[in-house]
Parts: structure tokens; sequence; C-alpha cells
């Protein structure tokens, strides 16, 4: 059996990960911007990982 890893898959595990940190944040004050940093460095980790990922697509 050979297990196919299609272009898209591990951009979009990094999408499913990366914000797993941010939903699991607990705000502890008004100015607790701790979930707010974690969603932003999921966003950048996403972004990379599909830019990369379509990069490579293309240059097959």
């Amino acid at each position: 059996m050979t297990i196919t890893l299609y272009w898209w898959m591990l951009p979009l595990a990094i999408t499913i990960i990366a914000f797993i940190p941010a939903s699991l944040h607990q705000q502890r004050g008004d100015y607790d911007f701790g979930g707010a940093i974690l969603g932003f460095i999921g966003l950048v980790a996403t972004a990379v990982a599909w830019i990369v990922a379509i990069i490579m697509r293309l240059a097959q």
C-alpha cells in the first residue's frame, strides 16, 4: 500500500496545527495579547507554508 502525500496536505496540516495554541489560550486580563500573538504567528506560519507549497508545485 502506497501513501500518497499531495502537495496541499502539509500546508493544510500546518494551518490546523498552527492555530491550536491560539484557540486554547486563556485571556488573563484586559491587556493580555497572548492569543492575538499566537494567532498572528499561526497566520504567518500558514502563509509561509502555502506560499512554499505553491512555489514547489509550480516548479515541478
